[in-house]
């Protein structure tokens, strides 16, 4: 696993998938983020969705989250006849600034 992100909250982020065999880079049938677990250990509504093929092998989905916290993406993708499978680990953190009053 290599963890994507840190994302800040109201990011449009891309879950991406490489698919290799040998050192090659291959096409798979069906690349999608099956599940997608939020901070709360809840699944997201709308899963499983497609991914969008980049070029041959390379696939990505782009999602905007608004919750901060880990998410988990369980990635699937089917190569003759078999499951593959990928979980990819990523956080939301809350943006860098905040409004504030600061008094003398």
């Amino acid at each position: 696993m290599s963890g994507l992100g840190p994302f800040k909250a109201g990011d449009i982020m891309r879950i991406p998938l490489a698919v290799t065999l040998d050192g090659k880079v291959i096409a798979v049938a069906s690349p999608r983020v099956h599940r997608l677990i939020t901070p709360g250990k809840l699944d997201a509504p709308g899963y499983p969705k497609t991914m969008t093929e980049l070029e041959v092998g390379v696939y990505c989905l782009e999602v905007q989250l608004f919750q901060t916290g880990s998410y988990t993406a369980i990635i699937r993708a089917e190569l003759n006849g078999d499951t593959l499978e990928d979980i990819e680990p990523f956080v939301v953190e809350a943006p860098a600034g905040f409004p504030r009053i600061e008094c003398a």
